[in-house]
């Protein structure tokens, strides 16, 4: 599991606990606000696709990407995986090291080591991205804000349409899990924000809503889906391989990994439609900040 990410499984409860939605879903009237908001956008950009296709229209328009640019690089799967193994290697080593010498708590240490962790993900990936992508981190990978205003439109929409399909897969997880009895548990991310003092929720929310989405967006989507694009020779097939990798190191937190995969589809296909990262980086944040506060100010 990557330090720092938020899952939706920030409020899960255990099994034999509260209903299945109080358990999966925070209960704030942020998100059911944003639930149903989103319920209406999805309608209307299901409307617009499946329109689209009676209208004949022509793949890069529709939901195809088979007319998108590819991002042309250099990277193999072993350099592709060295950010993630560095971030696992220091993440570990800071917090081993921040119980034992400062006397840290655990919660505290693994705050701090998330802190540390997404940001050497972050550099350890514009590294390996500066040196794979011959046209640059603007021109290559696409960590631009030249269309800013029609990516961030994009990103927020992105994010209002995928969010009750996430939701209803998370539901249907944790209703799953119930059932067997298995465990359902609550991330740490947010057992620092409800427990730690006041002073902690600063690097729990700068992990979270800045380091993370930024780290992972250009690891996942940026370093490793472009690098398999290359491989397979398909945006759909790059798409969903790095969604699978992106949802499994969730693993600990079993009754989100279908969630996630589902999300990261969406971040994948907004990546590979605009060539850019911004849309893909902004869904992320705002994923994370809204479940965030849903789980801090659940009723």
């Amino acid at each position: 599991m990557l330090m720092g990410e938020i899952s939706p499984s920030a409020a899960a409860a255990p099994a034999g606990g509260p209903g299945i939605v109080d358990s999966a879903v925070p209960q704030s009237p942020l998100i059911l606000f944003l639930l149903a908001v989103g319920t209406c956008v999805s309608a209307v950009c299901l409307f617009f696709v499946i329109a689209r296709m009676v209208a004949g229209q022509d793949r890069r328009r529709g939901i195809g990407l088979q007319d998108t640019p590819a991002r042309h690089n250099r990277i193999n799967p072993v350099v592709a995986l060295l950010p993630y193994i560095t971030m696992a290697l220091i993440a570990a080593g800071a917090a081993w090291i921040l119980q034992r010498s400062l006397a840290m708590g655990r919660l505290q240490s693994h705050t701090a080591a998330g802190l540390i962790g997404e940001a050497v993900l972050l550099m350890a990936s514009l590294g390996v991205a500066r040196l794979g992508f011959p046209l640059g981190l603007r021109r290559g990978m696409g960590l631009s804000m030249r269309h800013w205003f029609y990516d961030t439109l994009r990103g927020i929409i992105g994010y209002l349409a995928i969010l009750p399909v996430c939701v209803a897969v998370l539901v249907a997880c944790t209703a799953a899990f119930q059932r067997m009895g298995l465990p359902l548990p609550e991330h740490e991310m947010v057992k620092a924000a409800k427990t730690l003092p006041a002073a902690w929720l600063v690097v729990v929310f700068a992990v979270t809503t800045v380091l993370a989405p930024l780290a992972e967006e250009v690891f996942f989507r940026g370093v490793v889906q472009s690098m398999l694009r290359r491989y397979l020779r398909s945006p759909w097939a790059a798409i969903l391989a790095s969604s699978v990798i992106f949802a499994l190191v969730h693993a600990p937190l079993w009754q989100t990994v279908l969630p996630l995969f589902v999300f990261a589809i969406a971040l994948g296909y907004n990546y590979e439609r605009t060539g850019r990262l911004w849309a893909s980086i902004l869904m992320h944040a705002l994923f994370n900040l809204v479940f965030l506060i849903g789980a801090l100010t659940q009723s």
